[in-house]
């Protein structure tokens, strides 16, 4: 190339080490995603897709230390199913991931545009199968050892299933996984998308393979119907849905569903994980077989000729935006000038999609907080609100069912681990509370409850791993009693102490970090954390510094909800 330097005159590719940078396609709390051309000799080009992590990310060691491991294990998966990862780099202290360029669309683009009908069943079921299958993969994965390895995805949602033009199904984004050999990370918070989460995984216990299962039950459920299953009008509403079961059937809302393929999708999305399908491929299995009196789950090549019918115009614009940027750049180098090299204050993508947009218009990269980068939380589904026909249908199946309430633990450092973590192999028991009423709705919910009347309070199964269950706070000093006179018929009976534990619900706007009597119990929405019996100071954190402090009885098996506003008068 020639020494000449590229007039900064609108938009223009940027160098990146060996890549040339071409488009923006995504934007989250972690990095950006660029299309990328990576050039060769005797005229070698590929398209490839640059992970890149924002800068004051960068910065972070806990967070580089997350990115490194995650990279490291996504690029060991390979398999047809799963994007694969080519390299791991770093340029002048930017970590970045280089992966395969995948032309598609994402399964969640896919429902948008069949909102309340649902797609076509062999389409639907056919997807789901090639996802299972990498599951299965990543499930079973052996290190080059030779030792089980185990990746859980964790995230498990629309936006992380790609359809290719090929009709291939991919996997995407391994980026909140755990492993089964490692060690656990001390990050507190909630790791997915919050609708498609399973119910042992907003507890804080530890996920296995069946956790996936029921994201995928999630998601299949959202394929057929058109409608969503959890999402509520907030995150809090949200996760108490998905621990109370609280659902209607897939046949509810689609008539023509097949009986078999309905119990299918109920399998996968029991609350007990012991009752799920306990593989992969079990479940896929099961799918090909409720699916053959319709002709069988489709082929890689009907998934492609669906594709090009449904989503034709949203492939003709990749390969335009793709074409643009790649004419712009022969247009430089061919006049002999260079492409700037990638700087991270002023470069922009020669090409603006939707998201460069909307970045442009005002949104702007929060501040590191390990609860919220690692993945997106956003508890808004591909397919927008519960329509009136699913609210009643889920208003059928609660009558005549009564509804326990799941004991949860959104763990603190043990609880919860962030990024990539081990997971043990064993089967593990799954402790529920049981009471009696149920809790504070949570959009009304804002002072404690009342006391409970002096019958004695219900009973109640605590979490074995609470280690201070039964364990009062702020006991009052005993002082020495007199001596009893020889007249009393005996000494004073000292007033009853609270005794065991009761919960407490917490949302904030903004999200913050809580802290019980200063000890960090997770990060809001808050749902049902065991407390010991007695008051308790509250502070809730936001990542900017700002807080708000509250004081808050609990009362044995009772549940305490609060909701706030962090920063207002």
């Amino acid at each position: 190339m020639g020494g000449e330097t590229a007039p900064q005159v609108g938009p223009s590719p940027y160098r990146f080490g060996k890549y040339t940078l071409l488009a923006k396609l995504a934007q989250g709390g972690m990095g950006e995603v660029f299309v990328a051309l990576l050039s060769g000799a005797a005229g070698f080009e590929k398209l490839v897709v640059i992970k890149r992590i924002l800068p004051h990310l960068a910065e972070d060691p806990r967070f580089i230390s997350m990115f490194l491991t995650e990279a490291k294990l996504t690029a060991s998966l390979a398999h047809p199913n799963i994007c694969q990862v080519f390299e791991l780099g770093e340029i002048d202290g930017d970590y970045y991931l280089a992966m395969e360029y995948l032309e598609g669309v994402s399964l969640s683009r896919i429902v948008k545009q069949r909102v309340h009908r649902g797609m076509d069943l062999r389409i639907a079921t056919g997807i789901a199968c090639q996802a299972l299958e990498g599951l299965q993969f990543a499930h079973r994965f052996r290190a080059p050892g030779g030792g089980l390895v185990g990746v859980i995805h964790r995230d498990m949602s629309p936006s992380n299933v790609f359809v290719t033009s090929a009709g291939l199904v991919k996997v995407l984004d391994f980026g909140v996984a755990k492993v089964s050999h490692h060690h656990k990370t001390t990050v507190t918070g909630l790791k997915g998308k919050y609708p498609y989460m399973a119910p042992e995984q907003i507890r804080g216990l530890d996920v296995d393979g069946r956790s996936d299962l029921f994201s995928v039950g999630v998601v299949l459920f959202e394929s057929v119907t058109g409608e969503p299953l959890f999402h509520r009008e907030n995150d809090f509403d949200t996760l108490q849905a998905i621990v109370n079961n609280e659902r209607p059937r897939a046949a509810d809302l689609r008539r023509d569903l097949p009986l078999d393929l309905d119990e299918v999708i109920e399998r996968s999305l029991r609350s007990r994980r012991e009752e799920r399908y306990a593989s992969a491929r079990e479940m896929a299995e099961a799918l090909t077989r409720a699916m053959a009196p319709l002709g069988g789950v489709a082929t890689t090549g009907e998934i492609a000729d669906f594709l090009r019918r449904e989503c034709a115009q949203d492939l003709e614009d990749e390969r335009g935006r793709i074409d643009r940027a790649t004419d712009h750049l022969k247009d430089l180098t061919g006049r002999g000038l260079d492409v700037p090299d990638f700087n991270l204050k002023r470069a922009r993508p020669v090409v603006e999609t939707q998201i460069d947009l909307q970045l442009a218009r005002g949104k702007r990269t929060q501040p590191f907080d390990p609860s919220a980068t690692m993945a997106d939380t956003s508890a808004v589904t591909s397919v927008g609100a519960p329509s009136s026909e699913v609210a009643r249908a889920m208003r059928a199946r609660r009558r005549g069912l009564v509804i326990g309430l799941v004991g949860l633990t959104l763990a603190g450092a043990a609880g919860i681990a962030g990024g990539i973590y081990v997971a043990n192999q064993e089967e593990e028991s799954e402790p529920q509370v049981v009471v009696t009423e149920p809790s504070v709705p949570a959009a009304a919910a804002t002072s404690e409850e009342p006391a409970p009347p002096p019958s004695p309070p219900p009973a109640v199964a605590i979490p074995p791993e609470d280690p201070t269950a039964g364990e009062p706070d702020n006991k009052p000093e005993r002082r020495p009693s007199k001596p009893a006179s020889s007249k009393s018929a005996a000494p004073p009976t000292a007033p009853a102490l609270p005794v065991g534990n009761g919960y407490l619900s917490m949302d904030t706007m903004p999200y913050s970090e809580v802290f019980v009597d200063g000890k960090s119990v997770g990060i809001t929405p808050l749902v049902r954390h065991p407390v010991k019996a007695g008051k308790h100071t509250v502070k809730a954190v936001t990542q900017d510094g700002q807080s708000k402090k509250l004081t808050i009885t609990v009362q044995p098996g009772k549940i305490i909800s609060k909701r706030i506003k962090i920063g207002e008068d």
